[in-house]
């Protein structure tokens, strides 16, 4: 009875030390689960446990009930999901500390600062540690979210994750500490900026085996959205009188664990949890918001630990010295203990103090308006649209079933891969295998396989509307907003190209193409008695473009007014304006952004999905026509070898040290950006100015008839009061077309609606 001696044992001392107000277990079932579904090898190297365990099982299981703990258990999920989902529901309670009892480390993923910790057990119940934010980090080197992306790297063979193959802790740990996910990580590795550190076999290995890490993270990771009953009343713990609990011990023989019950029943329990056994350290920087201000936000200084009391605008200005230092804690420590005169003087050197106190710190609190906004939400079209989904991934789901003639997890690589190349017979010809000779099903590799079998269309159709689901549909189902409003989160520096970013939602990525896109963007409305404006630049880089590049042919087509797809199709093509069909302004547009991306005739042929001899004749042609182009492509390589950096309009610095590499696959990359980087960065500069100035112009932090509401791009949208909308827009449309003089005209288009689904 070992299993229940040391479960009643666990209770007595958590109850003695924690004091705790609500409790909860969860359980696993013996039941599979969906990551059994998703891969057949999960845990398959443990072995059953014996029937004497299992009996041990359910006598602790009954002693839990029996000290009046609720408990938890749910088909086709763990017990750490529940635990997740639990820690998820209730961690925003005000004055709870959650405490989550394990001895399995993978639990750290969900530790939150000192609200959410994991209190374990190193050998015995005598060496405890409790785990907070600070202690995982002393542990790993970065923070607790970031455990699923180590393991997605290094694997787990507890779980029987495989990982990466070749990748141990240690290089995993200096990995995930450098670029804290697995996008980041192949986003460098994928433009050959990878760690220096990083010898040309791990390189290749990580390379190859993209699926196997992003796989084995989703695995690792603990879902936080299991469908649970409960609310905290239903939790709350009434510390006795444990009879039930009291006759389960003596059942067994416990004499003196029934001794240390009836101590509870007589003494109070001791002072709720203290970090006994974690590691101590000074608290991590957390960026803050600056304050509004004259002339905007300063930086106040340091305090005695270090830490910059005004964190976001030293940041900030951190970012504007170099961009790549997104993240807090990529900036160099230095700079925290950096005086404000010092720093200040930096800037002004580098002609960026004024663009940073104009722009960029007032910018700041505007972002932090905008999240306190938010824009509305349509529960009833979140409704219908998550049925159409549900629906239609059904039908795919059938007919991809009728077809592969078995049902199956569509989402498992391993099932998908048999039913492909074994079952249908696929061949595998061009797709890439995994170090351990598996063929890919990444979508870039199925899509190499659409003119084999139907099947393929309708599964990357299933995939298609499940990111929909997931992505845009299924949170705001689960979890709608009390306020009835989306608060997405901006990032002002989270970008080397200085475009500003959101998440939780992303509202930059909701869909605008695709049959579901309108019907997805009509759930985010304008409130009562207030219509949405998007004021949306037009060809907004390529008219940058003709400006720095100075074509005089681009300017003049922009001055005239003219498509500039058309003028570029009908010099590619070689034939006139009037002659120039849809397809060829397609494949123009494609040429036109290509070009402004550094696109050789390579890429260019992939993507028109033409020859590259017929890419390289479109390249020919274009040049020969925007001949401004094609020297500032080269001019401005020129000078970034040299300079080692290339700058936009305002002069923010894109570093770029890999320009000289001796590797033709990196030194290409760097080209890529070095051309791009400067007219990007102008376009997200001008949109930030445009910002800063409608907020004044408008007052915005005061007037409740003008709300900016995102930020997408090239794109403003607002929430105006349905009376002064002809008058606001006319203004606005203003503000934005005049924020900087060109050689060529700025030109601002207008849409408005109930929602974002129906501007017009």
């Amino acid at each position: 009875m070992g299993a229940v001696y040391g479960v009643a044992s666990i209770l007595l001392k958590l109850i003695r030390e924690l004091a705790p107000t609500h409790m909860a277990a969860a359980f696993d079932l013996p039941s599979p689960t969906f990551r059994h579904q998703a891969y057949e090898a999960y845990k398959a190297q443990r072995a059953e446990a014996p029937n004497e365990l299992v009996a041990q099982f359910e006598k602790s299981r009954a002693l839990i009930r029996a000290f009046g703990i609720a408990t938890f258990e749910k088909i086709g999920f763990e017990a750490d999901d529940i635990v997740g989902a639990l820690k998820e529901r209730f961690k925003k309670e005000k004055d709870l500390t959650i405490v989550i009892v394990s001895g399995d480390l993978d639990l750290l993923q969900l530790v939150e600062d000192d609200r959410v910790v994991v209190y374990t057990m190193k050998k015995s119940l005598k060496d405890t540690v409790t785990y907070d934010e600070a202690a995982v980090r002393e542990r790993y080197g970065f923070a607790p979210k970031y455990l699923p992306d180590f393991k997605g790297l290094k694997g787990d063979p507890s779980d029987n994750i495989i990982g990466v193959k070749g990748i141990g802790e240690k290089t995993a740990a200096h990995l995930i500490q450098q670029y804290l996910t697995l996008e980041k990580l192949y986003h460098a590795l994928k433009r050959g900026v990878g760690p220096s550190w990083l010898s040309p076999r791990l390189t290749t290995l990580l390379c190859e085996q993209e699926e196997e890490a992003l796989f084995s993270r989703e695995l690792a990771r603990i879902r936080m959205d299991v469908p649970l009953d409960t609310d905290l009343a239903s939790l709350a713990w009434s510390g006795g009188p444990f009879k039930e609990a009291e006759r389960i011990l003596r059942e067994f023989h416990f004499p003196s664990l029934v001794e240390r019950l009836e101590s509870l029943k007589h003494n109070s329990p001791s002072s709720p949890l203290t970090l006994r056994g974690g590691i101590q350290k000074s608290p991590p920087l957390k960026v803050s918001r600056v304050e509004r201000g004259e002339g905007g936000a300063e930086v106040r200084g340091t305090s005695a630990q270090g830490v910059c009391e005004e964190p976001h605008a030293l940041h900030l200005a951190a970012w504007l010295l170099d961009s790549e230092q997104k993240e807090p804690e990529d900036v160099d420590p230095a700079l925290f203990s950096t005086k404000k005169e010092e720093l200040i003087e930096r800037l002004k050197r580098e002609k960026l103090y004024e663009w940073y106190r104009d722009v960029e710190l007032p910018l700041a609190p505007i972002l932090e308006l905008m999240e306190r906004r938010g824009i509305g939400l349509d529960r009833k079209q979140v409704e219908n649209i998550r049925r159409e989904l549900l629906a239609g991934k059904k039908v795919v789901e059938k007919r991809i079933f009728a077809e592969a003639k078995e049902e199956f997890n569509v989402n498992s690589p391993l099932v998908l891969r048999r039913i492909l190349f074994e079952k249908l017979a696929l061949s595998p010809k061009g797709i890439r295998k995994t170090p351990g000779g598996e063929l890919s099903t990444q979508s870039s590799e199925l899509a190499k396989l659409r003119y084999q079998h139907h099947i393929i269309a309708d599964i990357m159709r299933h995939r298609e509307l499940a990111k929909l689901l997931t992505t845009y549909v299924e949170p705001f189902a689960r979890d709608f907003p009390e306020d009835g409003r989306v608060h997405s989160t901006f990032h002002q520096t989270a970008t080397v190209t200085g475009r500003l970013s959101s998440s939780d939602p992303n509202m930059q990525n909701v869909p605008i193409k695709g049959d579901f896109a309108a019907d997805i963007r009509k759930m985010f409305r304008a409130s009562e008695g207030f219509t949405l404006v998007a004021f949306d630049y037009s060809q907004f880089e390529l008219r940058i473009a003709a400006h720095v590049a100075r074509d005089e042919k681009m300017m003049e087509a922009f001055r005239r007014g003219e498509d500039i797809h058309r003028r570029t199709a009908a010099a590619v093509f070689n034939v006139d304006l009037s002659e120039v069909t849809p397809q060829m302004r397609r494949q123009a547009k494609t040429i036109n952004f290509g070009i402004l991306y550094g696109m050789g005739s390579l890429a260019l042929a992939e993507q028109l999905e033409v020859p590259r001899s017929e890419a390289q004749a479109f390249l020919e042609g274009y040049f020969r026509e925007f001949d401004g182009v094609a020297r500032y492509r080269h001019t401005i390589l020129v000078e970034a070898r040299k300079k080692g950096f290339v700058s936009t309009m305002v002069g923010r610095k894109r570093f770029l040290p890999t320009l000289n590499s001796s590797l033709a696959f990196v030194r290409a990359e760097a080209e890529r950006m070095a051309i791009n980087a400067p007219i990007q960065g102008s376009q997200a500069d001008m949109i930030k100015k445009a910002m800063v100035a409608i907020a004044r112009e408008f007052n915005l932090f005061e007037n409740d008839d003008v709300r900016l509401l995102l930020q997408i791009h090239d794109e403003l949208v607002f929430e105006i009061k349905n009376e002064e909308t002809a008058k606001t827009i006319k203004r606005i449309k203003e503000i934005m077309e005049h924020v900087e003089t060109l050689s060529v005209p700025l030109v601002v288009n207008v849409r408005k609606g109930p929602s974002l689904g129906e501007l017009e």
